[in-house]
């Protein structure tokens, strides 16, 4: 066989239908298996959060004294009483235990 001949032959095979469908068939797999590989997720965005409307006080009646607040310690939210006695009857079980910050 000569050269000739040869390349006639490759020619021939390589433009066969069969031949392009399947090239066309494995270089899309590809390129879809590189895109799972290489896939990352943006991270979530964060939402806005709303703001609570603060209600009014309500007007001090004549025959009631009018009390402060009660001070809040620094760096600590103020939460609700079940709350707060939740984490005191945690605290009792555990007093190592550290605390999660929010």
């Amino acid at each position: 066989m000569t050269l000739d001949q040869l390349v006639a032959l490759l020619k021939s095979v390589l433009t066969t239908p069969e031949v392009i469908a399947v090239t066309i068939v494995i270089a899309l797999y590809i390129n879809v298996v590189n895109f799972i590989v290489r896939y990352r997720k943006r991270p979530p965005q964060k939402k806005p959060r709303r703001r609570r409307a603060q209600a009014p006080l309500p007007a001090a009646t004549a025959g009631e004294e009018e009390s402060a607040p009660a001070p809040r310690a620094e760096g600590k939210k103020s939460r609700g009483k079940a709350s707060a006695q939740k984490e005191e009857a945690e605290e009792e079980e555990n007093p190592n235990r550290r605390q999660k910050r929010k």
